[in-house]
């Protein structure tokens, strides 16, 4: 394009913002390389269990009161004594890492070895594991941070369906080889049309769509009004983006991103004693 957007002012989570945004715009070719193999996986047979939309809200709601999960007052990281940045989490909800150069969320990105330790998990178990079961090794992994459980959720989920966030996890091994054996992995949704499979992009969206609602439902800084607004047309602002860049998504995913943010909402300003007792 001529200049590096990461050159651009002085404050790195804005410099952070626009790179992401704008790689949405102007994809990288170079960096486009598994489009194919997402149609794959879209084309392949719907088979296995089911995430189902009120098994799933009722499994989570039993998970939470039969752990002693810690809803955070703050929003820190669980690996870190920083707290979340807003720009960041925007960034990171709006592209995978290695579409873009140099700079990299630093409060965003759980520990690799907590990622892996979800990879494994999952793919070590029988079946088909769903949402409700990742949502346990989640907080198993986080210690019952629930913010963190969510994180983690987003990031590993994001890196086995798509395998472009190798820049922030160069020891996870991602391919086509690991996504194809991820989607034998994941529980597809109840909602996905007949002809659509992509349980792992459906699933990283439903995540995705959790985590950051959550966050931006607690946030509370300068914005805060703006942030909760994106997130709920963030889908929708990303597909219309990759539309126009020629490189449309896969899916339609609007169905499992409201799904995750209904399960964030059911969670925000929950008092463990109060959530325990309904």
């Amino acid at each position: 394009m001529g200049f590096d957007l990461a050159k651009i002012g002085p404050f790195k989570p804005a410099r952070l913002v626009a790179q992401a945004g704008w790689t949405n715009f102007f994809v990288p070719a170079d960096r486009d390389s598994y489009r194919s193999f997402y149609a794959e996986i879209a084309a392949t047979e719907r088979t296995g269990v089911i995430n189902a939309r009120r098994d799933t809200v009722e499994a989570f709601k039993k998970i939470a009161k039969e752990r002693d999960i810690h809803f955070p007052n703050t929003l820190t990281p669980y690996w870190s004594p920083d707290d979340y940045n807003p720009l960041e989490l925007i960034a990171t909800l709006a592209q995978f890492v290695d579409y873009y150069d140099n700079l990299l969320p630093k409060t965003t990105l759980p520990p690799e070895e907590d990622v892996k330790a979800y990879i494994d998990t999952v793919m070590n178990m029988e079946g088909k594991v769903t949402l409700s079961q990742q949502f346990e090794i989640l907080l198993d992994i986080a210690n019952n941070n629930f913010l963190g459980a969510l994180n983690i959720g987003m990031i590993a989920s994001r890196v086995m369906a798509r395998g472009l966030d190798k820049r922030a996890y160069p020891n996870i091994p991602q391919g086509v080889d690991e996504m194809r054996a991820w989607n034998s992995k994941i529980a597809q949704f109840e909602h996905a049309p007949s002809e659509k499979n992509d349980a792992p992009g459906d699933t990283y969206y439903f995540w995705t769509n959790m985590f950051g609602t959550y966050f931006f439902e607690n946030y509370k800084g300068i914005g805060s009004r703006v942030y909760k607004h994106t997130i709920k047309k963030a889908t929708q602002l990303m597909k219309t983006a990759r539309r126009l860049a020629g490189s449309p998504v896969n899916g339609d995913y609007a169905t499992v991103s409201d799904f995750g943010r209904e399960m964030g909402l059911l969670f925000v300003g929950q008092d463990r004693q109060k959530f325990l007792a309904k």
